[in-house]
């Protein structure tokens, strides 16, 4: 029965990710950018505000009732993504990261070393900090590619410092749809790992056009809730 309930909530999650990403695909180039830039706006003005009073409830809290607890001295490190094909294009947050000063880290997909030959390799979702000025070597090497996985013994590897999740302050997250709280990914379950470790004053938000929003997301047990930012 529990497998039957869990094989029907990822046939629906995969019809509507279908759906969603065919609204995101056939919106024009034009209108992508321009909702592009005033989520990153937005979405900004957001991190400005909950990186200023870091001790409030994290990604919990709605856009509208963050609390305002004492500001920190404490850089902040935020995780961003670096967007592909038809996602909101996160290059304007990740520049405005930049100009604020605080730390970027990026996800790569890390290949975990095999104890036995007969043992699968798995590859998990690593925040890697990047120096504005390893940017585009960043890109080129990792993330760019957000799906494909990397051994820890390619060299450059040990030159972009791993983020343990419960030091970063704040998450800029990717989605495939959304509704009133939930969030719809790609179906890897990489967040949805990740995010339960974060720090409880962590702040998480999600990005996406509003063509992307769903009357209801499918929900499991292991999935994660949080506030989207969308035009």
């Amino acid at each position: 029965m529990v497998d039957a309930a869990h094989d029907a909530i990822q046939t629906q999650k995969t019809a509507i990710r279908r759906i969603a990403l065919a609204r995101r695909d056939a919106m024009p180039q034009e209108l992508r950018a321009a909702k592009s830039d005033r989520i990153a706006t937005v979405a900004l003005d957001y991190l400005d505000e909950r990186l200023a009073h870091p001790d409030g409830d994290g990604g919990q809290d709605t856009l509208a009732t963050a609390p305002c607890p004492m500001p920190s001295s404490k850089t902040p490190i935020v995780a961003a993504f670096w967007s592909f094909g038809s996602e909101v294009d996160t290059r304007p947050i990740i520049a405005g990261i930049v100009v604020r000063g605080w730390r970027l880290a990026l996800p790569c997909m890390v290949r975990t070393s095999q104890t036995h030959p007969s043992q699968r390799t798995v590859a998990t979702m690593r925040f890697l900090e990047v120096p504005a000025h390893r940017l585009d070597e960043a890109v080129s090497l990792f993330a760019a590619k957000p799906i494909r996985s990397h051994s820890t013994d390619e060299p450059w590897m040990a030159t972009f410092p791993a983020v343990p999740v419960p030091d970063i302050d704040a998450f800029v997250v990717p989605l495939v749809a959304f509704d009133d709280g939930n969030r719809l990914g790609y179906g890897g379950g990489n967040y949805d790992r990740a995010l339960p470790l974060a720090s409880p004053d962590a702040t998480v938000v999600g990005v996406a056009f509003a063509e992307q929003r769903v009357t209801s997301v499918p929900v499991s047990e292991y999935d994660v809730p949080i506030p989207v930012i969308s035009a």
